[in-house]
């Protein structure tokens, strides 16, 4: 059987770089808007190894919450183990997802920190997001550089917050 997701995908691409193509520009122009408009985004993941017989690292963050990370205020914290969101000003409201031992944390300026522990061993997952704005003077790889380092700073400082 065919995959017709994959198919139709690329049906919509090839007709996406044909209207582009038409207009005299690339699908690396349209990425380019995208990012000029909405910011650069940029993931990573690492794992901090965890001595075996410490309490949960989620009970530790839930009873001593962070206000910033890396320097960066948090202006949302959803926990999905409580179901709730918390924002900066105080307000609290629920979230309506199967339970689960995440922590986010959302940052000023756009940034996320994912926390959770590792089903398997004793040792947490962390997932960073950074978004970086991408000015109309941007080249492409001056702005790749700048989410970098801003990402290499955010999993530094938050890794030795832990």
């Amino acid at each position: 059987m065919w995959d017709k997701d994959g198919l139709s995908a690329l049906v919509a691409f090839a007709q996406l770089t044909a209207e582009l193509h038409a207009k005299g520009l690339t699908i690396w122009d349209q990425l380019e808007a995208i990012y000029r408009e909405h910011g650069l985004y940029i993931n990573a993941q690492r794992s901090i190894a965890l001595d075996p017989t410490a309490a949960p690292i989620g009970d530790t963050l839930r009873h001593q919450p962070p206000t910033e990370i890396a320097g960066l205020p948090i202006v949302c914290t959803e926990d999905y183990k409580q179901s709730l969101r918390t924002f900066s000003d105080g307000t609290v409201e629920g979230i309506e997802l199967p339970v689960s031992d995440v922590l986010i944390y959302h940052l000023q300026g756009g940034a996320r920190v994912i926390v959770r522990p590792s089903g398997t061993e004793p040792k947490i997952k962390c997932y960073y997001e950074v978004v970086e704005p991408m000015l109309h003077e941007d080249t492409m790889i001056h702005a790749q550089q700048r989410a970098q380092e801003a990402m290499d700073m955010l999993i530094e400082k938050h890794q030795q917050s832990l």
